[in-house]
């Protein structure tokens, strides 16, 4: 579970990218941040709404994108 808003989801959602095992975990969003723009687009407005996700086991399937930038070569 991660408590917080999309930087915090953002933070988990890379560590999980970056397991050496690539094992994909259900990862639970509670909604603390100031924009919650990542939840609210999920349909999860608030925390009864996460919590009720959590209860009923529901998960909801997201697409994930890796971009790679080497800065080294922009200095």
């Amino acid at each position: 579970m991660a408590a917080g808003g999309d930087g915090s989801y953002h933070e988990v959602v890379n560590g999980m990218l970056a397991r050496p095992d690539k094992a994909k975990l259900p990862v639970a969003m509670l909604p603390n941040g100031s924009g919650n723009d990542t939840c609210t687009s999920m349909g999860v407005k608030n925390l009864d709404d996460a919590l009720n996700y959590i209860v009923n086991a529901e998960v909801i399937a997201l697409d994930t994108v890796r971009c790679l930038i080497d800065f080294d070569e922009y200095d």
